[in-house]
């Protein structure tokens, strides 16, 4: 079954649509869940448990809100289509980070703190993450 998809950069925001609309936002945030591959494994993983995913080359880690952390073969681009929920947010060439998780953002040093981790926002997606943000909380 294929998860309704929410764009937050088009002219309307979450704020604005009905409180039917968020609310299936919200459903799907935590509903929806991701298989990945662990050695001889499949592990089931809500996406509301992934507070970001960094890249390094062709592979990816995933950090869960349990502190586990979990390597896996896909490159960013994979998992970012893979979630496609308006809380994940592309903001370096490196991070998807879940915008529920955010702590504190820095504009003047583009860094975000997401869970005691800091993250680098690159100048072109800074924008597109503080207007999720502002848009979600």
């Amino acid at each position: 079954m294929q998860m309704p998809h929410f764009n937050l950069l088009s002219n309307t925001s979450l704020k604005l649509a009905p409180q039917k609309d968020y609310q299936s936002v919200l459903l799907t945030y935590q509903n929806h869940r991701l298989s990945i591959k662990e050695g001889n494994t499949y592990l089931i993983v809500p996406i509301s448990q992934i507070i970001f995913i960094s890249a390094d080359s062709n592979y990816s880690t995933l950090y869960l809100s349990n502190g586990k952390k979990i390597m896996t073969s896909k490159t960013l681009k994979i998992w970012e289509d893979k979630i496609d929920h308006p809380f994940f947010v592309r903001c370096h060439r490196s991070y998807v980070i879940n915008v529920r998780y955010i702590d504190k953002i820095n504009i003047k040093s583009s860094l975000a703190v997401v869970t005691s981790h800091t993250i680098p926002i690159s100048r072109s997606l800074k924008s597109k993450l503080l207007l999720s943000v502002k848009t979600i909380m």
